[in-house]
């Protein structure tokens, strides 16, 4: 049973690394990495630009995945690889911040600690991890369909102070979901931190996919 198992978690890996390739066969591309405490929607953020759906449920993100959406104006490919926000991922985001040339740092509005632990946390981290002098970073302040608990002034204070764009987002009902990744994009091609090749993930890495993912289903944090 084990071995099937392990038989059909290697054969996803595969299948998703080539997804990657033929996404990313062709045209100027870029590596961007949505990173965050868990539950501020990051995923919900990257498949409603990707797919223009919103999805109620989902499962916890492990490790980290990738989607992808080529744009036509900017011309730019999207690799957006979605972070686990678990602390008992952290160890594994390295591998997925490598090669990324621009980061979205994301917290909830309606939730102050996940902006607190933006400032504390998440901008050094990356930092340390990504030392690209071209990497862009944005600062997004996602579920805006809620109540606030975090000052506009207060986000707009930390984007300033570290040189960022910001953001106010609603995955859940689309607000502004479309101008933050095309904008991001038009500020990846002026500072030209695009590629023509991105590093792809390696299907036999344990670290691409956890051997182990939760199997529950979350309603807690889709917007």
């Amino acid at each position: 049973m084990y071995e099937m198992g392990s038989f059909y978690l290697l054969l996803y890996k595969i299948m998703n690394v080539r997804r990657y390739q033929l996404v990313m066969s062709a045209g100027p591309k870029t590596k961007c990495v949505l990173v965050g405490d868990m539950f501020v929607g990051k995923t919900s953020l990257a498949r409603v630009f990707v797919t223009g759906h919103f999805q109620e449920n989902y499962s916890v993100s492990c490790g980290g995945t990738f989607m992808a959406k080529t744009l036509k104006e900017p011309p730019l490919t999207m690799q957006i690889w979605d972070t686990a926000g678990m602390e008992r991922f952290r160890s594994m985001l390295p591998h997925f911040l490598r090669d990324a040339a621009c980061a979205l740092f994301v917290f909830d509005l309606s939730e102050r600690a996940t902006f607190l632990s933006i400032r504390d946390f998440w901008v050094d981290f990356v930092k340390q991890n990504i030392t690209d002098e071209n990497l862009v970073m944005v600062l997004v302040g996602n579920k805006l369909d809620r109540h606030r608990q975090v000052k506009e002034s207060d986000a707009k204070g930390l984007a300033d102070h570290y040189g960022m764009q910001y953001f106010e987002t609603s995955a859940k009902t689309s607000q502004n979901v479309e101008s933050l990744f095309h904008e991001t994009a038009i500020k990846i091609i002026d500072a030209g931190a695009f590629r023509t090749q991105c590093a792809e993930p390696d299907p036999l890495d344990p670290k691409v996919i956890p051997n182990n993912p939760p199997k529950k289903q979350y309603k807690c944090c889709p917007s």
